[in-house]
């Protein structure tokens, strides 16, 4: 696809779908907006014609480019691509693939195993060799609970090894039926933010998110939300 102009404006190059009596025209600045037939014709065979009605309205849905927003489009570019001009912010470390609940939509079934020490000294390198000033470290499983030994490693090595150089923020992603005080109060202590996965209602939530004789975790994560 190219960028035609015309006189005073461009058509930012697009995409379409036929949707029942309406076209779904979008493209990749996230700029979009449903068209009958005719105005759909008048984009796509770039018979516009400016200071209308439809001209005004694909402006102001991000279709159209002219000197008046062409800065806010790249500006809104640079923010989509982000990861293209920086290095990357978000480092996720998979402590083991092992679970204590057998939810009916998880991938973590097969291949159940622990991270060692050797990975977690590598995944801190990784961590401190991006340039990004920002770095978040996301302790993720299966259930990072149950490698807790690793888990305690890499925040208590995290916070070591940054000593001020980067503002570092470390989070970790629980079913929370495992927390108890000790590790609560560590999490606290380390400035550990917590992600817990909840499915919603009791009853959506004890749907899914089973243990492996079927029972629920609803209560479970209740009772250990409150620790």
């Amino acid at each position: 696809m190219t960028m035609i102009t015309a006189d005073n404006f461009a058509v930012i190059p697009f995409n379409h779908r036929l949707i029942k009596d309406k076209y779904l025209v979008s493209n990749f600045l996230g700029g979009w907006d449903f068209l009958d037939k005719e105005e759909f014709g008048a984009l796509n065979s770039l018979k516009l014609k400016a200071d209308t009605k439809l001209v005004n309205r694909l402006h102001e849905r991000g279709l159209l480019a002219d000197e008046n927003n062409l800065k806010a489009l790249i500006d809104k570019y640079r923010r989509l691509n982000d990861n293209l001009f920086h290095d990357t912010s978000l480092h996720i470390a998979v402590v083991t693939t092992k679970c204590n609940l057998a939810c009916r939509y998880c991938q973590t079934k097969t291949n159940r195993a622990d991270m060692s020490i050797r990975v977690a000294e590598r995944v801190l390198k990784c961590l401190f060799d991006v340039k990004n000033p920002l770095v978040t470290l996301e302790l993720q499983g299966g259930e990072p609970l149950l490698n807790w030994e690793i888990s305690k490693f890499l925040i208590e090595n995290s916070r070591k090894l940054n000593n001020g150089h980067k503002d570092l923020r470390v989070t970790l992603v629980t079913n929370l039926t495992l927390l108890d005080d000790e590790k609560a109060k560590f999490l606290t202590d380390n400035d550990v933010g917590v992600c817990v996965s909840f499915d919603g209602p009791e009853y959506i939530h004890d749907k899914n998110r089973i243990f492996s004789k079927n029972q629920g975790s609803f209560s479970s994560v209740i009772k250990n939300r409150k620790t």
